[in-house]
């Protein structure tokens, strides 16, 4: 199992850094077999099990994301891999936040004052998994890299959040 996992990461490495899309795509596809949004690293995916949910403040319109729990951490990640069949995963945005009390939004989900997204691409890969990267991150960067995953109507919206080491 270990010598699996020795060659598995290296390969998966290769293949996102080669410009393969296809192969990259395929790697990407059988790691992520089962709903759920990953955290896109040079070693592979690893699963972020925990999300922030969208809650409108009447009074003021403004939207925040609440996290009861800790976020997951990863050096230098390249973005997300989503699996939601009913997420809107086209529409998704990516934010860089220096904490997670930092962003701003309105009711019509729009970023307010410094919360802007960054430049970021949804690619379908296969089905109902989207990869969702930005395309670049500045170096050195420090706080959270954050996907804002859109739900279908009714359903509240949802924020990926990973801590950069």
């Amino acid at each position: 199992m270990l010598n699996r996992q020795i060659f598995t990461a290296p390969v998966f490495l290769m293949f996102l850094l080669s410009g393969c899309n296809h192969a990259a795509n395929e790697a990407i596809a059988k790691q992520a077999t089962h709903p759920g949004v990953y955290a896109l690293t040079t070693s592979g995916l690893s699963e972020i099990t925990q999300y922030g949910t969208a809650a409108v403040n009447p009074f003021t319109q403004e939207i925040s994301f609440t996290f009861d729990h800790s976020v997951a951490q990863a050096v230098a990640p390249l973005g997300f891999v989503t699996n939601l069949p009913n997420a809107v995963a086209a529409e998704s945005k990516v934010f860089l936040l220096p904490s997670l009390e930092a962003g701003s939004w309105h009711k019509n989900f729009t970023a307010a004052g410094d919360t802007k997204p960054i430049p970021s691409s949804a690619d379908a890969i296969s089905g109902s998994i989207y990869k969702v990267t930005p395309d670049e991150l500045p170096n050195g960067a420090t706080g959270f890299l954050c996907l804002w995953l859109k739900m279908p109507a009714g359903t509240a919206d949802r924020m990926y959040a990973i801590r950069l080491k």
